[in-house]
C-alpha cells in the first residue's frame, strides 16, 4: 500500500523495521512491481537499494518497458536486476500470442 500510494517515508520506515519487500499481493505483485506500475521512481530506487528483487507477476524490466519508462528501466539495469528472469505459467493463466 505504501509503495502504491507513493509514501516514500513510510516505505523507508517499513524497510528500517525489516519489513519483507518480497511479499506479494494476492495477484502476485511485489512492492517493486507496484511502484513501477505507478511510476514512483524514488520508491523503485529505494526498493532496489534494499535488494527488492523478489518474485513479480511480470519481470520488473518488462513492466518498465511496457510503460515506456526509460528512467525505471535504467534504474533496474543499473541495479543488476535479473534480465534472464522467466515467469512461470500455470494452467490458470491465459496466454495470448
Amino acid at each position: 500500500m505504501a509503495a502504491q500510494e507513493n509514501h516514500l517515508e513510510v516505505v523507508k520506515l517499513l524497510l528500517s523495521k525489516e519489513a519483507n519487500p518480497a511479499l506479494t499481493t494476492d495477484d502476485g505483485f511485489t512492492p517493486l512491481a507496484v511502484a513501477l506500475q505507478q511510476g514512483h521512481d524514488r520508491i523503485v530506487a529505494l526498493l532496489l537499494e534494499n535488494d527488492s528483487r523478489g518474485k513479480v507477476c511480470l519481470p520488473a524490466l518488462h513492466i518498465a518497458a511496457k510503460k515506456d519508462d526509460v528512467k525505471a528501466a535504467n534504474l533496474l539495469l543499473n541495479s543488476d536486476v535479473n534480465v534472464d528472469h522467466q515467469s512461470a505459467v500455470s494452467s490458470r493463466d491465459v496466454v495470448l500470442m
